[in-house]
């Protein structure tokens, strides 16, 4: 509705047909004129989207994941030791800081999905924990660096002020 070219990030690679389905699915739904990039580039995707678009990053949650995965903390395995643990949480909050800046600094408006994991099934494996720990992390970092902050649940927005009441 604000006549801003409309940019979809999705950090998603699939690596099997179920996530390749979870991933074309929404694609279908999307309006044709909407462009996406699939990437965990976030702050390329900002770059490429192109001055004053209106940038979707969708979601959150997968591109965590690939961090972890990619900094040597797979969601799937036991944790590092906890010192490790505490550095490789560091680079991976790093790099979404630098992402909220580069947000900040742009002219582009940009809605950040990030599931919420402690709302649901309680992580199983200590993988998992550290996974669902260090997501509440990047959501505090996003939420720091945000104009606005939105909880939706059950389809009903309820917007987030700062000293955390609704």
């Amino acid at each position: 509705a604000s006549g801003r070219a409309v940019v979809v990030v999705t950090p998603a690679v699939p690596r099997d047909a179920e996530f390749a389905a979870r991933v074309d699915r929404p694609r279908a739904d999307r309006p044709a004129h909407w462009r996406t990039l699939e990437t965990f580039d976030l702050g390329n995707a900002l770059a490429a989207a192109g001055p004053g678009s209106f940038v979707l990053v969708d979601a959150l949650d997968t591109w965590l994941a690939e961090s972890m995965e990619s900094a040597g903390m797979p969601v799937g395995d036991d944790p590092p030791d906890p010192r490790q643990r505490a550095e490789l949480e560091r680079e991976v909050l790093d790099r979404l800081r630098g992402f909220a800046a580069a947000v900040v600094a742009s002219d582009c408006k940009v809605l950040v999905i990030a599931g919420q994991p402690g709302l649901g099934v309680h992580a199983g494996g200590p993988g998992a924990r550290a996974y669902v720990d260090l997501h509440g992390l990047a959501v505090q970092v996003l939420s720091d660096a945000a104009e606005d902050v939105l909880l939706v649940i059950g389809g009903r927005v309820l917007p987030l002020l700062r000293d955390g009441s609704a």
